[in-house]
């Protein structure tokens, strides 16, 4: 039932995605470079490749695991979500630069702003919705009710992702001047 369920999410997401354009133009290369290949390469950097598997498929399996194993699991996931966060904040900053830096050439501040923003996009989808709930469902596997009662929150650069979208949207704005 649950992969029924997170494939109606995904469906849902391209859905909403495809609406107003093509679901392509939210693919994107360097994006997918820096959020993707930053998250893996540095997670994989903290903790052992094997040590980031069996995280991962301790989210995703239904074992019961032991309150160490489940805490050291969490800290693992932990590590990646923060890393997703942090690797999309650094695209949002390249993005950013790269705008600031092209502001005299109008057709260069498109590509830079699909950076920028769709790092962002990949970060908040890797870190709160993939794993978020791998975090909070090996909290509720615990057996100590202190942990069961304190679900992982979203983190704060998740959040102040849509304020980092509308500089970036004002920036672009400002660069095309005051109608002639």
């Amino acid at each position: 039932m649950a992969v029924v369920l997170w494939l109606a999410g995904i469906g849902l997401f391209l859905t909403g995605m495809g609406m107003g354009s093509s679901v392509a133009i939210f693919i994107d290369l360097p994006s997918a470079c820096i959020v993707l290949g930053g998250t893996v390469l540095f997670w994989m950097a903290f903790h052992t490749p094997g040590g980031v598997l069996a995280a991962v498929k301790a989210g995703l399996g239904p074992d019961n695991l032991s309150e160490e194993d489940s805490a050291h699991h969490i800290t693992v996931l932990a590590t990646g979500r923060m890393l997703a966060v942090g690797c999309g904040s650094v695209g949002l900053l390249i993005g950013l630069v790269s705008m600031l830096a092209n502001m005299s050439d109008p057709s260069a501040i498109g590509p830079a702003m699909a950076v920028a923003l769709l790092t962002m996009f990949y970060a908040v989808i890797i870190a709160e919705i993939c794993i978020g709930p791998m975090m909070n469902r090996l909290k509720n596997f615990s057996s100590d009710q202190n942990q069961k009662q304190s679900p992982v929150g979203p983190s704060v650069i998740s959040i102040a992702a849509g304020p980092f979208a509308l500089v970036a949207f004002f920036v672009i704005l400002a660069s095309f001047g005051p109608p002639t």
